[in-house]
């Protein structure tokens, strides 16, 4: 079998408080993931992962891997039904005002709101902002 051949599974996984049993996250990655505690994670995700640590716990003891499959797309599917049925903290697709606080400490809202009340097209936006169409999106979603 060649490294082409080789299917990637995708892992939708949650973290979760050993001791109080809340799940605080949901997520959907590849390899190792789940597990990973510095790399793209939130400053309050990523203190509250350490903090785990310190206690004493193994990313094993917060890690609950839910779906492992090679169809990403029935990934993400199970990863958005699982963010809305458990409504986990650290998911800003849960969390509107985190997720609008976000955007506005990264990007000139009223600009990006200005453009886009102008009737500027989200792909215009982005190009006029130097970001993706999707970021602008995501953005505007919040205002």
């Amino acid at each position: 079998m060649t490294s082409k051949e080789c299917k990637v599974n995708y892992y939708v996984y949650t973290h979760e408080d050993p001791e109080s049993g809340e799940v605080f996250y949901v997520g959907i990655g590849t390899y190792d993931r789940p597990y990973d505690i510095a790399k793209a994670r939130k400053k309050e995700h990523k203190e509250m992962l350490v903090g785990l640590c310190d206690k004493g716990f193994l990313m094993s003891d917060v890690v609950n891997v839910i779906l492992t499959t090679t169809d990403k797309e029935l990934a993400k599917d199970q990863e958005r039904g699982s963010i809305s049925s458990l409504r986990p903290r650290f998911n800003k697709s849960n969390n509107p005002s985190y997720a609008k606080s976000q955007y506005e400490k990264k990007y000139d809202m009223s600009y990006m709101k200005e453009l886009k009340d102008e009737g500027h097209s989200f792909v215009q936006v982005a190009e006029k902002m130097n970001l993706t169409t999707m970021t602008v999106w995501r953005a505007l979603q919040y205002v």
